[in-house]
């Protein structure tokens, strides 16, 4: 399944299941991802809040607001993917498609979890004034800078 995902792009996968164990889920939820994404892409998550003057840390704390950290039941490789964090991987490979890539970035991750409206990360995000169309044009504008043309389809 994460074979087109680029190392930074499995890290995020990696830190939310992660994330999720600390918190004690039954499930990886896009909350996770976006602390995953925090982790792993330091550079796009100060690319994407940064540009709006939001502090990484503060994000995080508002996703860990009133939750409690404890240990985790499930055994930390059998933690699966909730309906909405498997929507939001499903949102990353349709906008890499859509732009001509063979891999799945952070980027894709980004958007896709924008596109996943009503779910607790996207809702973060757009307190922090990070729309779908903010991301798109910053992801298209890093992706011509970061990946060479031999990674688009």
């Amino acid at each position: 399944m994460f074979q087109r995902y680029t190392i930074q792009a499995r890290r995020v996968v990696f830190f939310a299941l992660y994330e999720g164990a600390g918190f004690g889920s039954p499930s990886i939820g896009t909350e996770h991802l976006l602390l995953g994404l925090l982790r792993a892409d330091k550079e796009l998550a100060e690319r994407i809040l940064g540009a709006h003057n939001s502090s990484i840390d503060s994000t995080r704390a508002s996703l860990k607001e009133g939750k409690t950290t404890r240990p985790s039941a499930l055994h930390v490789k059998t933690l699966p993917l909730s309906e909405e964090s498997k929507r939001v991987l499903n949102y990353a490979a349709e906008e890499a498609d859509g732009a001509g890539h063979k891999y799945i970035g952070t980027e894709h991750l980004l958007v896709g979890l924008l596109r996943e409206e009503h779910c607790r990360a996207a809702k973060i995000l757009k307190e922090q004034e990070v729309s779908l169309l903010f991301a798109r044009e910053r992801v298209v504008r890093a992706q011509d800078k970061y990946y060479p043309p031999d990674l688009r389809l």
